[in-house]
């Protein structure tokens, strides 16, 4: 199994950590400090579930943080990651962009996760590598109908496709997806749906699986 992670990478995507500017639909919900306070809990989860895999790790966060040593000093875990900027007009780009960056350096398997779906776990992760040894693409589907996890291998042809014209934000970008992956014939795996925070009631149901 060690040789198998030596040759993958999970990349964490995230917004930057400042309040105000982050989970900004929650916030007119809820407030803006709660819903701060609910990123910052989510993302540290996220980053301590990650740890646990033996993988090489990324953190690639919009918008890029000028003073990024405030930040490494000031958020927990960061430091045991690579830290990247997305790089991209719209969130299909900057995971596009963010697979080739890793693929550049070797990697053969590049998986994708967010950090604000409470029951993330890093078997969810490990599951997707091994599914990747002999499968194409591997998804994790949100209940409102967009994904947490992609996983991808490098040699797969044209997989950049699954990045384009997907309606992102919408309840559509899973199902768009999986159409693009049967139309160029990938073999597809499906993880186990979760659910994503964006919410007031996310939030209730998220506390009271506590």
């Amino acid at each position: 199994m060690e040789s198998l992670f030596n040759r993958c990478s999970v990349i964490v995507f995230s917004r930057l950590p400042v309040r105000g500017a982050v989970k900004r639909r929650l916030a007119r919900e809820i407030g803006e400090k709660e819903a701060f306070s609910c990123f910052k809990r989510l993302y540290i989860d996220s980053l301590q579930e990650v740890l646990k895999v033996n993988a090489s790790r990324f953190l690639f966060l919009t918008p890029y943080p000028e003073d990024f040593s405030t930040f490494t000093g000031s958020w927990p875990l960061v430091n045991n990651f690579s830290v990247k900027a997305q790089v991209g007009d719209d969130l299909g780009q900057r995971m596009k962009n963010a697979l080739l960056e890793i693929f550049k350096m070797g990697f053969e398997i590049g998986v994708i996760v967010g950090t604000d779906v409470p029951d993330l776990r890093a078997y969810h992760i490990e599951q997707a590598f091994k599914r990747l040894l002999y499968q194409d693409i591997v998804l994790g589907p949100c209940e409102d109908g967009g994904y947490y996890l992609i996983g991808v291998r490098s040699g797969l042809r044209d997989w950049q496709e699954l990045f384009h014209e997907i309606p992102w934000g919408t309840s559509e970008v899973f199902e768009r997806t999986i159409y693009k992956a049967q139309k160029m014939g990938y073999k597809i795996h499906v993880l186990e749906m979760l659910y994503d925070v964006d919410h007031y009631e996310d939030v209730m149901r998220w506390r009271q699986s506590e």
